[in-house]
């Protein structure tokens, strides 16, 4: 693979998905709590549901200012909206970043072992190459799988709308 293409890959990785349409329609009525942002503030919704281009709502969240519990309207359309976000798990980033570390380290753990001569032979260094690949994806493996299981709990905000630029 090129450089060109892992850098591509990476931007995308990190991008957060856009919906639009009917799948934003059902991203955000799936939810049990979304939050929004607008000219009058940011404010948690509970219970939202999404109708074509217009959102209601059960209730506002816990944290939300009383000076802007009257500014938010019952009925919310998408050109009144800046972003919408909903909740989201931190699996698959922390995944990656901790299987590359278990890359790292088990391919340096992979090359010290086989760095080690036992019988007092060597075949010019192919026994360190073999290590690193397997140390190294022994290493991914684990690491990946371990920082899926870190990162479930951790919640995070993630951006599903955002207002397009205004045109001039």
């Amino acid at each position: 693979m090129t450089r060109s293409a892992l850098v591509l890959i990476a931007l995308l990785a990190s991008t957060p998905a856009i919906a639009e349409g009917r799948a934003l329609e059902e991203q955000v009525s799936s939810q049990s709590l979304i939050r929004v942002r607008s000219t009058w503030g940011e404010a948690t919704l509970w219970r939202p549901h999404m109708t074509g281009a217009s959102i209601t709502f059960d209730s506002l969240g816990a944290f939300v200012p009383a000076r802007e519990t009257a500014a938010v309207p019952e009925t919310l359309t998408l050109a009144d909206l800046d972003r919408i976000q909903v909740r989201g798990s931190a699996a698959g980033s922390t995944a990656w970043k901790v299987g590359v570390f278990g890359l790292v380290a088990g391919g340096a753990f992979g090359v010290a072992v086989a760095s080690i001569d036992l019988v007092g032979e060597s075949n010019g260094g192919g026994e360190k190459v073999a290590g690193a690949l397997l140390g190294g994806s022994v290493g991914f493996g684990a690491g990946y799988v371990l920082g899926a299981l870190i990162g479930a709990p951790m919640q995070h905000w993630k951006t599903v709308y955002r207002r397009p630029p205004a045109t001039r």
